[in-house]
């Protein structure tokens, strides 16, 4: 799936309050049918590498926008771990609205101008002059599935089986970013 940024509306209204914690939200952990969520910027290594003091604050921002998506729309985060994330929905549609929304939120931000050097940031626009890339760039991988998660106290969060977040990590591994990939169990 690809999205285009045309027409959209930006909404920066939530970017206002702060972010207490990388794993920090009210959301209950679901179960049954859920929808697992693996986040990751395409060339962050390179990027940082190239330009620390612009990625800790394009980083800084893409926290700060992901983590205010991930609570509007019902997920619960359940790690991250460098530059990826891993959160899980109740149910398919809201996994794949979540993602729909986020990156076309991350097409309006406001990213510093020194992200056009990197490469794996630069803007694109299409013919008409619309934005297809602008800013940090996530891959995203989508895998749905019947389970349950396991509550793990020491960790402080919960804990899901492995092979729906295998796979998610795998559709996660398989596109540039901007784009999502989706895949089900069945």
């Amino acid at each position: 799936y690809a999205l285009v940024s045309s027409g959209l509306e930006p909404r920066l209204t939530y970017l206002d309050r702060p972010v207490k914690s990388p794993i920090a939200n009210s959301n209950t952990p679901p179960t049954g049918r859920i929808a697992v969520v693996v986040l990751a910027v395409q060339g962050i290594t390179r990027m940082w590498r190239a330009d620390p003091t612009t990625l800790r604050f394009a980083t800084t921002l893409l926290q700060t926008v992901t983590q205010s998506l991930i609570n509007r729309s019902g997920g619960c985060e359940v790690k991250s771990v460098g530059n990826s994330q891993l959160v899980v929905f109740q149910g398919l549609w809201r996994a794949a609205s979540f993602c729909c929304e986020l990156q076309a939120s991350l097409v309006l931000q406001p990213w510093p101008p020194e992200l056009q050097c990197l490469p794996d940031a630069a803007e694109q626009k299409d013919d008409t002059g619309h934005f297809l890339f602008h800013g940090l760039r996530v891959r995203i991988g989508i895998s749905a599935g019947e389970t349950q998660y396991i509550s793990n106290p020491h960790a402080g969060r919960p804990e899901y089986p492995p092979d729906l977040i295998k796979r998610a990590a795998h559709f996660c591994s398989m596109p540039l970013g901007g784009y999502t990939v989706l895949g089900t169990s069945e």
